[in-house]
């Protein structure tokens, strides 16, 4: 299974990007993607008022999201750097 993206991760991705009006940031090519790779009949609630991170559990849905908001999402430079950097510590801890 390595190297393959998890169908449940698409499909929270998915309903986290589109609660919070992201999802059409994403190339169409990408919105696609998960669209019809995601896995339709997992159930996933996603509670704004709750950090997002604190509701993860599948590691696949958070380094997701993360490279989503840092390559299409995330505008400010300053911000792209200081989430690479805590996307490199997080890496490291591992």
């Amino acid at each position: 299974m390595e190297n393959q993206i998890d169908r449940k991760a698409l499909c929270e991705t998915y309903i986290i990007l589109s609660q919070l009006n992201l999802f059409n940031k994403l190339p169409l090519a990408l919105q696609e993607f998960i669209k019809e790779n995601r896995d339709i009949n997992h159930k996933f609630s996603f509670n704004s008022s709750i950090p997002l991170f604190n509701q993860l559990k599948n590691d696949s849905t958070k380094n997701l999201v993360a490279y989503i908001y840092t390559k299409y999402i995330n505008d400010s430079e300053e911000s792209n750097q200081f989430i690479k950097k805590e996307i490199l510590n997080i890496i490291n801890k591992l």
